[in-house]
């Protein structure tokens, strides 16, 4: 960070001194005024280190705003012009500031001053001046929002759908559509991205740029950010007196309180939360009342610093309940509580009596009504007048913001009632401050016997005032002119003069005033608080709370409103300007630090380095205040010094602090020392500061105060008194000492630790009022005055952190715009063109090249290496600029146009000398256009005729097709339904048939088992037979083998008959199929027939090979089986055989020939048996085919549709090129024609299907199975 001396090198428009700078000719430029501060002009002329400006004569500074023409080109305004000669070296790097001007001169209107190219102190100044004039008080400058005191009410800026629209804009639209997840409030570090922007990276809390500022916006993106992110939010207002800093809180509260009735502006509180709203609301006036008074700058003016914690209830959130799309309401207003600093209480026994008054609440208490005044002190107020009072005084004013103290009187009356002040106590509130206004009326004469000694001169106002108190007259008589002197061993008492007895007076009537105000503080907070009177609808009234009952309940969010008094330099700066000023030397620091984190952003966001950013933070002013041996601690230890004074104070902090670049010296008053702030130097007169330090009040007048009658008094002296003693307890002091008390700088500075401690935890938003003028008139704007209030609220010390390193920005695209015409593309290269992949990257890249080649003669060096490096930075977006790299360019810029200008002119002179030619040739060339825009017109109106109508052809189509394919889908519809009946009813007959064919073949078994058991006893009896031989025996044995073969040849004859129906069948099957082929063959064309029945054969033949494939290596498997069982069964019968061959020896050649005939038998049936199942697999192939069959049809009707798409396509050609319309009606005939024809063809398609599952019913072998299983 720079030092002092490197700040005071800095000019007053924020930029660091650089030697790269350039001022050329025709610049709008601004130039120092000693009367006007900045007032704009012209370069004409430029020698060396000196410039001739060109600078209009107005008629008075509000018609300042940009130079005109100069006076060789002609000048259409009027007014006179003064060349003056300007010496650069006196300005910053050598260089005038720039005007933010378009190209004719005129000046530009910025709504974020962060976007203007030439950002310092002047154009500042304007930009806010243009905008003041054109009825525009805000202005933004980053995340701060200027306001500008209009001093005229402009309506239609505070209007209802003025407030929607920018919490539509910036919370309820983005609310509504994403329907924001709700973060718990949590403390997040400063400075560290809070757990809401992680949360929620789309909505990053950033100023939008598409509203015009305003008031509202900072209003409602501190409630978006606590209401949605859960971040405590706090709005610092700050300005001078009378630039409306009370007025903008109380439209920051208004709209915050409209905002958390949801994004439709409807009433969704229930009773008790309307209550602690209007409180909250109804709370503001109140204070005014009180706190406020007329001054020479303002009549509403507050003397005091106000902190404002509005509390909302964001765990109604929490549950599961869905939104109301009418009541989205993530944030209801629950409370308030409010903190006050530095009450000017002086203001109480002195103000200047010819344009200021005391505070407002005395005067409405004159003019009250005369009931209320009897009702509280007949005595003193009935009757009576200003005058009769020396605190107040008369005074010209009557009406306060158009409003008369009687009014305000009973406004005050009735927001009292609504915080639950009422009845005796209001009165009581009342006859305290009377006892103040009383105080003021007593008058202190020296003692005629002793001028040591003091009376008081008016006894019948003493009298009043004791009746006031409840005190007695003599023991308050004591307490006002004598003084209780406490030492170890004894008590004394030390009379007064009347100067030191006056001023023990006054310090009684401010110090009861002051305890009275925090009173009213404290009361309004326990009516407002949260805590304490807050009830969420979902509560089920347990958590409802009274006025002074607490309840716990969840932390609540908070919204902070800072109203505190702006920096302060006068002719004559006392005590509390420095405590002033301190403050905001303390929010500046704080403000710094922000525009730091800020800056810091936006370097992030466009990709910039950030090891240039340097800024000053004012620690050194801090440390000169606040340090060990700071003004703060040598003014304590003056003040706890017996017999401390002023110029001790002042002598100690000039020699402690002598090292300190922030601390001024003045040789001319020993007394008074001066401080160089951040807005400026400010000398301060300490004659006083140790008395008004000290704040203390003799014991007596403590003591008095005490034994008062009235409540208010009484109780809060003892609860002061009390807190005394725990402090001086708890610090191992003697209650009786007056060392180490508290200061009035110390408790000062203790409130300000703790408000910065918790705006520390907050995010904080700003909102800087500027006062325009001294005479409080609209649309006038005093440009000095001004100036001292940029400076001082900060706004100049900003610029100077966002333009430490680059001092000018500017779009991308405007960079282009602006310089493209110069530095043309071709000398930069094509190739960024090609390469970007976005517009913002081809503006970055177009930009970056430009840049590179236009600024390649210029060299810029580091000032701390002194290597050289890049005069700019292209970010994604802007481009940024080092000091005097944008002057470079806008003056090669005007040279470049100068050269474009001659080349104009040669231009307009060779047409001046050619135009007969030219303008014959632009007749012929406008000729030559007119017929081709006639037959362009022709083209156009015949392409449009030609649309229509292809247009009505293709509705015509189109509706065609769709009754077309309605029919097909119910064409395919049936065909569905139908091909499923028939697989059902084919899985059926399937099933039925192969349990038939199981039966018969368990049937067969069993009677081939009995046949041959059979046979076998019949061969076993032949054996036994053959052993006893006999003729007869033999006879009956050949008997029975000629019947045997004789059975055998009927079932020869039977199985032939079956193989012979079989294939007669088989004959019938391939004879239809036959016919069905030729029917197929018929109704298609030769080339779709040729090429379907190629794809539909092939298809058959493969899925047939590989089914046959497939059966055949199941029936090998199962053959394998019945094989071997049949090889076992030979096996057993040979044996058998061969005993019967060995037993039967004798009968061999018989019994022999018998075994050859069962064998032959054997093989007939294993035969047999081969051609059931060939039968059976020529049956599944039949099915097979069929199946093949439907697929056929199917096809078939697929290229009866192609044809008739076919014919639409030729009929459409027809329509469309064919001119005769009896050929177009011919060819409209045959699409019907066709379209009919391929309606019955889907028809008889549909019938043959039919016929082909009637088909497939014949082609069953039930009855050949059944007959095989018989056999």
């Amino acid at each position: 960070m720079p030092t002092r001396e490197e700040e005071k090198k800095e000019g007053p428009d924020g930029s660091n001194t650089n030697t790269n700078a350039v001022t050329t000719l025709h610049h709008h430029v601004y130039v120092r005024s000693e009367d006007h501060g900045w007032v704009p002009g012209r370069v004409i002329r430029i020698h060396k280190e000196e410039a001739e400006v060109e600078i209009d004569k107005f008629e008075d500074e509000q018609a300042m705003l940009s130079c005109t023409t100069s006076a060789a080109d002609g000048d259409a305004s009027g007014n006179k012009k003064e060349t003056y000669s300007v010496d650069l070296q006196s300005y910053t790097g050598g260089v005038l500031p720039l005007q933010n001007t378009d190209d004719r001169g005129l000046l530009m209107d910025y709504e974020d001053m962060v976007d203007m190219p030439y950002l310092h102190e002047a154009s500042i100044l304007y930009n806010l001046k243009q905008r003041h004039l054109e009825e525009k008080p805000y202005t933004r400058s980053g995340d701060v929002v200027i306001a500008i005191n209009p001093y005229q009410w402009y309506h239609h800026l505070y209007q209802p759908d003025q407030q929607f629209y920018y919490a539509n804009k910036l919370l309820w639209d983005d609310y509504s559509k994403n329907r924001i997840v709700i973060v718990t409030p949590q403390l997040d570090i400063p400075g560290q991205p809070s757990s809401a922007e992680e949360a929620h990276p789309e909505h990053p809390a950033a100023t939008p740029k598409e509203i015009p500022p305003h008031v509202y916006e900072t209003s409602t993106l501190a409630y978006k950010g606590m209401a949605l992110w859960g971040q405590p939010q706090s709005i610092l207002v700050s300005g001078e007196s009378g630039a409306g800093k009370t007025e903008t809180v109380k439209i920051c509260m208004h709209h915050i309180a409209e905002l958390q009735h949801g994004p439709y502006g409807g009433n969704n509180n229930n009773d008790g939360t309307k209550i602690v709203v209007q409180r909250v609301l109804d709370s503001n006036p109140l204070l005014e009342a009180f706190g406020n008074a007329q001054t020479n700058r303002n009549d509403n003016s507050s003397r005091f610093g106000k902190y404002t914690q509005l509390q909302f209830d964001r765990q109604q959130q929490a549950s599961s309940t869905p939104f109301d799309d009418q009541q989205m309401t993530p944030a209801k207003l629950a409370g308030s509580i409010s903190e006050v600093y530095l009450l000017e209480k002086n203001r109480v026994v002195h103000h200047d009596r010819k344009n200021e008054r005391t505070f407002h609440i005395f005067y409405e208490l004159l003019a009250a009504p005369g009931n209320h005044q009897t009702a509280i002190w007949e005595e003193g107020l009935k009757g009576s007048t200003l005058d009769s009072f020396r605190y107040v005084g008369m005074t010209t004013t009557q009406k306060i913001e158009g409003v008369s103290d009687r009014n305000r009187f009973l406004k005050t009356v009735k927001a009292l009632e609504v915080v639950g002040i009422a009845g005796d106590l209001r009165h009581d509130l009342f006859r305290s401050l009377c006892v103040v206004l009383q105080l003021g009326n007593l008058i202190f004469a020296p003692d005629p016997t002793d001028d040591d000694k003091s009376v008081i001169a008016s006894e019948e106002e003493l009298e009043k005032l004791a009746a006031l108190m409840g005190e007695g007259q003599d023991v308050l008589r004591k307490a006002l002119t004598e003084r209780t002197m406490t030492t170890n061993n004894e008590v004394y008492k030390v009379p007064l003069n009347a100067v030191v007895a006056k001023e023990s007076c006054d310090a009684l009537a401010k110090d009861i005033y002051e305890k009275v105000f925090l009173w009213l503080v404290r009361t309004i907070n326990i009516a407002t608080s949260a805590e304490r009177n807050y009830q969420p609808n979902n509560s089920n009234n347990k958590r409802r709370g009274s006025v002074g009952k607490k309840t716990k309940g969840p932390k609540y969010g908070v919204i902070g409103l800072l109203d505190i008094f702006g920096f302060e330099a006068f002719r004559v700066n006392r005590f509390e300007q420095l405590c002033i000023n301190y403050a905001n030397e303390k929010l500046q620091y704080k403000f710094t630090e922000d525009c730091f984190r800020l800056v810091e952003a936006e370097y992030k966001e466009e990709g910039v380095p950030l090891d240039n950013i340097t800024y000053y933070d004012n620690t050194d002013v801090l440390d000169l205040i606040e340090g060990k041996t700071g003004l703060l601690a040598m003014l304590n230890e003056e003040c706890w010094r017996p017999q401390g004074n002023a110029a001790t104070f002042v002598n100690k902090a000039l020699h402690q602090n002598a090292k300190s670049s922030c601390l001024i010296v003045n040789t001319m008053d020993r007394i008074s020392f001066g401080v160089h702030h951040y807005a400026g130097k400010v000398l301060y007169d300490a004659d006083n500061f140790v008395r008004r330090n000290q704040d203390g009040l003799a014991s007596d007048l403590k003591e008095c105060a005490l034994r008062s009658t009235n409540p208010i008094i009484a109780g809060e002296y003892a609860a002061a008194t009390e807190e005394a003693k725990a402090e001086e307890q708890a610090a191992g002091r003697s209650t009786n000492s007056n060392l180490m008390a508290k200061t009035v700088w110390t408790k000062y500075k203790t409130q300000l630790s703790k408000l910065m401690a918790d705006l520390k935890e907050t995010e904080s938003r700003y909102v800087r009022c500027i006062k325009p003028n001294e005479l409080k008139a609209p649309l006038l704007l005093e440009h000095r005055l001004t100036i001292n209030q940029l400076r001082s609220c900060g706004i100049v010390s900003s610029v100077t952190i966002s333009r430490s390193a680059f001092p000018n920005r500017m779009l991308n695209k405007h960079v282009l715009t602006r310089f493209g015409g110069i530095w043309h593309r071709k000398k930069k290269g094509e190739k960024t063109v090609q390469t970007a992949s976005s517009l913002d990257k081809l503006w970055k890249a177009e930009a970056e090249a430009l840049l590179s080649y236009a600024l390649m003669a210029k060299r810029f060096k580091d000032p701390t290496s002194g290597k050289p490096r890049a005069g700019f930075v292209v970010g994604k977006t802007k481009a940024f600029f080092r000091e005097g790299a944008l002057e470079y360019l806008e003056a090669e810029r005007m040279k470049g146009l100068d050269r474009q200008a001659a080349k104009i002119q040669r231009a307009y002179r060779a047409f001046l000398e050619h135009k007969d030619e030219i303008r014959a040739a632009a007749a012929l060339r406008r000729r030559r256009e007119w017929h081709q825009r006639k037959y362009r017109e022709r083209r156009e109106k015949r392409k449009a005729e030609e649309g229509k109508w292809k247009a009505a052809l293709a509705q015509s189509e189109e509706e065609f097709e769709a009754h077309l394919a309605a029919d097909w889908q119910k064409f395919s519809e049936t065909m569905a339904e139908e091909d499923r009946l028939f697989k059902e009813n084919l899985e059926r007959e399937e099933i039925a048939r192969q349990a038939q064919a199981d039966a018969d073949n368990q049937q067969w078994k069993e009677k081939m088992e009995r046949e041959e058991q059979e046979w076998k006893s019949r061969m076993e009896e032949a054996a036994k037979a053959r052993s006893a031989p006999d003729g007869d025996d033999l006879a009956k044995v050949e008997a029975e083998i000629a019947a045997l073969k004789k059975r055998l040849q009927e079932v020869d004859l039977e199985a032939g008959e079956k193989v012979k129906e079989s294939t007669e069948h088989l004959k019938e099957a391939r004879s239809e199929k036959t016919k069905l082929d030729f029917k197929i063959d018929v109704d298609a064309t030769q080339e779709e027939r040729d090429l379907k029945r190629e794809c539909i054969f092939a298809k058959a033949i493969l899925e047939e090979r590989e089914n046959f494939i497939e059966q055949l290596k199941r029936e090998q498997k199962r053959l394998g089986k019945m094989f071997d069982r049949t090889k076992a069964k030979k096996a057993a019968t040979e044996e058998s055989n061969k005993t019967l061959t060995e037993q039967c020896k004798t009968t061999s050649v018989k019994f022999e020939r018998s075994r050859r005939q069962s064998i032959t038998l054997g093989q007939g049936i294993e035969s047999k048996q081969d051609v059931y199942k060939a039968v059976k697999e020529r049956n599944q192939e039949l099915h097979a085919l069929t199946s093949k069959q439907d697929e056929a049809y199917s096809l078939l009707a697929e290229s009866k549709l192609e044809l008739q798409h076919t014919m639409a396509a030729i009929l459409e050609i027809v329509q469309n090129e064919c001119k005769d319309e009896e050929l177009r009606s011919a060819v409209m005939r045959i699409n019907v024609k066709t379209s009919r024809d391929a309606y019955k063809q889907m028809k008889l398609v549909q019938q043959m299907q039919q016929e082909a599952m009637k088909n497939r019913k014949d082609f069953s072998v039930s009855d050949l199975d059944q007959s095989w299983a018989v056999h």
